[in-house]
Parts: C-alpha cells; structure tokens; sequence
C-alpha cells in the first residue's frame, strides 16, 4: 500500500528518523494483518467448497502459507499487529539494502493439494494443474452465487482446450447449473459445435420417415388439415410469419432451427 511504498522510499533515502517509521509501521501492521486475516477467512471457505469438488474434477485443499498467516493461526490479532510492528522495525536495515519490504502479509503464498493424489499441485503435470484450477474456479463461483443471490461472470480462457471431452461436459453442466454467463472462445466454440449436433440429430430423426414437400409446406400442412389429403408426415420450408399463421390456424407444425 502507500504506507509501504513512502517506508521503502524513506530507507532508500537514507532518512532515519524513527518517528516516521513508527507511524508508517503502525499503518503497515494494523492494515496488514487485518488485511491478512479476512483473506484467510476467504481461504478458509473457498477451502471447504473445493474439497468437495466437482464431478470429475479433482478435489482439493488450500490454505495461506505466509509467517503472518502463522500469526494469525496462533495468536490474537492485537498480538500479531505487535509482532508485526516489531519485525518491520527490526528489519529497517535489511529491507534499505535490499530494497523491499521483507516482512508482511504480501509475502504469503496459496498453498494447494491435489487432495484425489495426495500431492501438491505445484507437482502434478500441467494437465492436473489445469483440472485443479478449473474446480478452484468453480468452487469459487458457487460461493459467488451463495453470497450474492446471482451468479457470476465466468472469463475462461481457452480452457476447452486443456480438457477432455468428459471434462468439457462437465464443465458444462455445471456453468448450467450455477446459471453464469461464460466468456472463453474456445468454451463458445466447443458448446457451438454441440448444438450443431443436436440440431443435426433432430433433422435426421424426423426426416428419415417424412415427406420434404419444400416451399409448398404451408399449402399441404393446411389441405391435410382440411381432410382434402391423406394425413402424413411432411417437412419442408416456411417463413416465420407462415408458420405463425399455421399454428394460429390450429394447424400443429414444429419450427425446427437451420442450420448456416
């Protein structure tokens, strides 16, 4: 934060007067470990909805791995604002050399299991890393959606493309269930591609026993409605407002989408 950036700028100038350190260290400490403390709150609920995981995405664990998380975890949070103070006073002369701030909670780490491998994340090959970070992606739009009342925007990008085809299903359904909206090209092209199928799976089942009768469908669906033709099944081409007009007539027709 600014407290952080005027303490590394103060060191880097030379300027050693204590009170000026005190009151930015003060800032630093109190900020930072409240800052810490409701991230490990997010942690800690994201944690639990990961472990659940995801159909076939794997389960997993995280937790902060950071010496202030391990404040935190171990004391109350006036102590670990002391703690805090004190390291960053300590520290002055090592943190003007090398330039940085060596002490807080921004040098905390997200440590992540792969809970079904009992195993690191950082370990597994890219292909589980991916699969770990879209249920961690996931787990966190479900708690999204609990704590909002709506779900949320999903910006995947290109993650069709490091999944298999149970995988991309999967992910799928679950976008369906939590009702989000989804950016990722390749998510867009994979679900496109899916629907052409189905579309083309139902034109061949109802036109494998069907008669194509073309642009005089209207005509013929209306002279098998009067009696003036024997009842059959036909398919053929109308407009939206022909269509219309069929079924305002009583006349049952099912508009089928076409395929570009």
């Amino acid at each position: 934060g600014q407290q952080g950036v005027q303490r590394a700028r103060l060191l880097s100038e030379g300027n050693r007067d204590p009170h000026w350190f005190t009151a930015l260290e003060d800032t630093l400490a109190r900020h930072g470990v409240a800052m810490a403390a409701n991230r490990a709150d997010t942690v800690q609920r994201l944690d639990a909805a990961a472990r659940l995981g995801v159909g076939p995405f794997p389960r997993a664990s995280l937790a902060m791995a950071g010496e202030v998380d391990g404040w935190i975890a171990s004391m109350a949070a006036l102590d670990a604002e002391d703690r805090l103070r004190g390291e960053l006073a300590a520290t002055r002369l090592r943190d003007a050399e090398a330039g940085t701030t060596s002490i807080g909670p921004h040098r905390s780490d997200l440590a992540v299991r792969h809970l079904d491998l009992d195993m690191p994340a950082a370990e597994g090959s890219t292909g589980q890393q991916k699969a770990v970070l879209v249920s961690i992606a996931l787990a966190h739009a479900r708690l999204v959606a609990l704590s909002r009342g709506r779900a949320p925007l999903l910006l995947l990008d290109e993650i069709a493309a490091h999944l298999d085809a149970e995988r991309r299903a999967a992910l799928f359904d679950e976008v369906v269930a939590l009702g989000a909206a989804i950016q990722g090209s390749a998510l867009v092209d994979e679900k496109h591609r899916q629907m052409r199928a189905m579309i083309k799976e139902l034109h061949q089942k109802m036109t494998e026993n069907s008669t194509d009768v073309g642009a005089n469908f209207p005509a013929e669906a209306r002279k098998m409605h009067d009696g003036e033709t024997p009842a059959r099944s036909i398919h053929g081409k109308a407009t939206f407002a022909e269509a219309k007009e069929l079924m305002e007539e009583g006349i049952p027709v099912l508009p089928v989408p076409v395929l570009p």
